[in-house]
């Protein structure tokens, strides 16, 4: 039984699973919600967060709007990422201009930028695991929540990983 890993981003994963070419993926759930030719379990839900500087304005505040940032230089997911969509939302909602300054989908580097005085991150509230005393995480208002999912395709077909996976793996919704 051979388990191969690959990185990516929703975008370019889904067609891989689509395909056949990956048995599985794990991916952000998107506004809309999940191809209906797939199955899915959702195993991880969080919301996003802004970094900000720890020595900055806007580490000891409770929560910041879109508002708050439409002059602040952001940092975030690129345009391939599940998640931009999820934040173009949260913005257009807020009648706010969506304009990220730097993308990448590499959290770790979106902390080193904030941490460089570059802007503000939004990232996953998972970033608060980075532990990094040079930056710190404040509340989005309103909150932007969002799922990522283990997705399938449906069948005979499923191989043995993808079965001993899903043997270990609670489900919420298949």
């Amino acid at each position: 039984m051979n388990v191969r890993l690959v990185d990516g981003t929703s975008a370019s994963l889904v067609p891989q699973v689509r395909q056949g070419s990956l048995d599985a993926a794990f991916v952000a759930v998107p506004p809309g919600g999940l191809d209906p030719d797939f199955d899915h379990r959702v195993l991880v839900r969080d919301d996003i967060v802004v970094v900000v500087p720890s020595d900055g304005p806007e580490a000891g505040r409770p929560e910041l709007t879109p508002a708050e940032l439409a002059d602040t230089p952001l940092i975030t997911y690129g345009p391939d990422s599940g998640l931009r969509p999820h934040l173009r939302a949260a913005f257009d909602s807020a009648g706010v201009p969506f304009q990220p300054a730097y993308a990448t989908n590499h959290v770790a580097l979106q902390i080193e930028l904030v941490a460089a005085g570059v802007g503000v991150a939004l990232a996953a509230a998972a970033a608060r695991g980075a532990a990094d005393p040079r930056v710190t995480t404040v509340p989005l208002s309103p909150r932007v929540p969002y799922a990522k999912a283990l997705i399938w395709r449906p069948g005979p077909h499923t191989s043995a990983p993808l079965r001993a996976l899903l043997s270990t793996t609670t489900t919420e919704g298949t």
